[in-house]
Formats: structure tokens, C-alpha cells, sequence
């Protein structure tokens, strides 16, 4: 059907506005509630060109992606993420169930 265009930039810019006043945590924990990355298996490429393999495990308080890796975990700020296959769907976290 027809999509009434003001409508929705007006129903966006409102949840922006909401989002822009939320505090640091709120918008991070949002996010990653909605995220389809972590917990999962990643490949990571930085604009460096390092390469991260490990699991998707949390975001930093500047929301760059923290992998578990089998030396530890990394933080990646910037580059490529890709979500690899393993034989389970996804890895399971603490407190993340393996849900989303």
C-alpha cells in the first residue's frame, strides 16, 4: 500500500529524539538487545587490517565490538564483521541465552 512519508520521518525524528536523550547505557543496552552479532561467531577485518576470529561477545561503553578470541578478547572499533557458520547456531554467552 501507500506509505504516508510524513508520517514516518515524523515517527522517526520522535524515536531519534528519544535516543539522543537517552543516557550512554540505555542506548548501548538497546542496542545490543536488537543485535543479531553478538553471540555469534565472527570474522572481523579492521581498517588496519588485522583479522579477529572469536565470538561476538559485548560492546565497549564507546560501542566498539568486543570478540573473544582463544588469547583473549579484542576490541574492534572500525571494520568488517562477518558472521561465520559453526555447526551450532550460535555460541551461547552468559546472560545472552543465545537468543537474537
Amino acid at each position: 500500500g501507500d506509505v504516508d512519508v510524513e508520517a514516518l520521518l515524523a515517527s522517526y525524528l520522535f524515536s531519534l529524539g528519544e535516543l539522543m536523550d537517552a543516557a550512554p547505557d540505555e542506548v548501548r543496552s538497546r542496542w545490543a538487545a536488537l543485535s543479531r552479532t553478538l553471540g555469534r561467531r565472527v570474522a572481523a577485518t579492521t581498517v588496519g587490517g588485522d583479522a579477529v576470529r572469536g565470538v561476538a561477545a559485548d560492546l565497549d561503553d564507546t560501542g566498539a565490538l568486543l570478540v573473544d578470541t582463544r588469547k583473549g578478547r579484542v576490541r574492534v572499533a572500525f571494520g568488517d564483521v562477518r558472521h561465520l557458520r559453526s555447526g551450532a547456531s550460535r555460541a551461547r554467552l552468559p546472560g545472552r541465552g543465545g537468543s537474537r
